[in-house]
């Protein structure tokens, strides 16, 4: 058990339920089979049109959904062989189809990049200059608790070796961090010891109100929930919300074009026939379920985040070896407490704040800072969302006549999809080049000035 670990490899076992996060993504089918419903779909027309779908499926689906994001890049021309030898045409469809989570993985880290340089101009990085910069040195010493920045400067280090074509591309990639002190200029309300900027093609930006050596407990513990924020596992609980949304908006034509007609019609052809109410009632209650699901995952992003931080914070050397975390982890509970009598459930910071308190007073209850895991597989209504999804498919008979249109029709909207990537990237350079200038400048005018 992860659990059982010893206390010093606290940050060892962060490490660990942190990639197990991101992996557990991309592992459990039914999350991309209910963000993208008519994979589940496909999936029980295929079940219904052949004996043995049902069985390859169940056999195969753990092993692919394993290594999609690595493969899906691959899955349309293996589609397209599917589909051309004479395979089943709905197995064929989930194979092209899947080439749309490389699509919303990439257009939702282009939507957190340009929130995060929104939030950088309009404030910090801002035209009217309130702020003077100056980068710090950051000790090693201050990262032990950090390890996937480790693992994030790995990784670009393997990107530079490989990436040749273009080395604009990976000029950014050098160092995983960087933090700045940054010094109001006249009268400015500065709220907060630091703040965070996280990037994944970009060195997450770290800005703290005093140099590192001179701040206090608490603020060096809200300098570590910042640094916390900008590692990989930091971003992902945004990230997670934004694909939702992205899959909402490609879910939506889709459904409106095949998915309700081909149950309305099967009911239109057989209204006696309970196929067609089947495959209605079953699509009718799996987006019931589809949008709950969507709805607590934007619910708990402030919060999960905010928990994942402070677990990963309190996780620290600097708290964990000699338990100084429980006092920290108290006087926070009780901060929490305060801002909580102060605020009504309508307001839109009462349930991230509860959150982050409860999470606290279960480490305290347990006696151990447990890894905050975070994740969008809530079993009530996933699981019976995947099955009802493919249940419509079973039962839609009208659909199982027109395989051929579906599939180049599908097929053509995944390849247009795909366009986006090349955009995606190439304004995610732009965005982070401004960034990149802007602290170049400002850096400059510190100095001279």
């Amino acid at each position: 058990m992860l659990q059982s670990l010893p206390r010093e490899r606290s940050s060892d076992k962060h490490l660990v339920f942190a990639w197990s996060q991101q992996l557990s993504r991309s592992m459990l089918a039914w999350v991309w089979a209910v963000r993208l419903p008519f994979m589940a779909f496909a999936y029980g027309a295929a079940a219904a049109t052949s004996d043995y779908s049902l069985f390859w499926w169940l056999a195969f689906s753990p092993v692919f959904f394993a290594f999609v994001e690595l493969t899906s890049l691959f899955l349309f021309p293996v589609g397209l062989i599917v589909y051309f030898v004479g395979g089943n045409p709905w197995l064929a469809l989930i194979l092209t189809a899947s080439l749309l989570i490389v699509v919303v993985d990439s257009s939702a880290g282009f939507t957190c990049t340009k929130h995060q340089v929104e939030l950088l101009q309009a404030d910090l990085l801002s035209g009217a200059s309130r702020f003077r910069l100056e980068e710090l040195d950051v000790d090693e010493e201050l990262l032990k608790g950090f390890p996937t920045y480790s693992t994030k400067k790995k990784g670009w280090e393997l990107s530079r070796r490989l990436i040749t074509f273009n080395r604009e591309f990976v000029s950014f990639l050098t160092k995983p961090l960087r933090v700045f002190q940054f010094e109001p200029l006249g009268r400015v309300s500065v709220t907060g010891a630091a703040v965070a900027f996280s990037f994944d093609r970009y060195p997450s930006l770290i800005f703290v109100r005093n140099r590192i050596e001179a701040l206090s407990d608490a603020q060096m513990f809200q300098l570590f929930h910042e640094l916390a924020h900008g590692t990989p596992e930091g971003r992902s609980p945004r990230e997670r919300a934004v694909r939702w949304d992205i899959c909402t908006h490609i879910y939506g034509p889709i459904a409106c074009l095949v998915l309700i007609p081909s149950c309305i019609a099967t009911v239109v052809a057989a209204p006696w026939h309970v196929d067609g109410w089947m495959a209605c009632g079953a699509l009718l209650v799996a987006n019931a379920l589809r949008n709950r699901t969507r709805s607590l995952v934007a619910d708990l992003t402030d919060g999960a985040s905010e928990a994942l931080a402070d677990a990963v914070a309190l996780a620290h050397p600097r708290y964990s070896l000699d338990d100084k975390w429980i006092e920290r982890a108290q006087r926070l509970s009780l901060r929490l407490s305060d801002e909580l009598s102060t605020l009504k459930p309508i307001d839109e910071r009462y349930f991230p704040t509860l959150l982050r308190r409860a999470s606290l007073q279960r480490w305290l209850t347990r006696g151990e800072v447990l890894p905050y895991y975070g994740y969008d597989v809530h079993w009530p209504y996933l699981l019976p969302a995947v099955a009802l999804f493919a249940m419509s498919g079973y039962f839609a008979i009208y659909v199982h006549a027109l395989p051929a249109p579906i599939f180049w029709g599908t097929g053509f909207l995944t390849v247009l999809a795909t366009s986006v990537l090349a955009r995606n990237g190439l304004m995610s350079h732009q965005l982070l080049l401004k960034v990149d200038s802007a602290l170049t400048e400002r850096l400059k005018n510190a100095t001279t000035g």
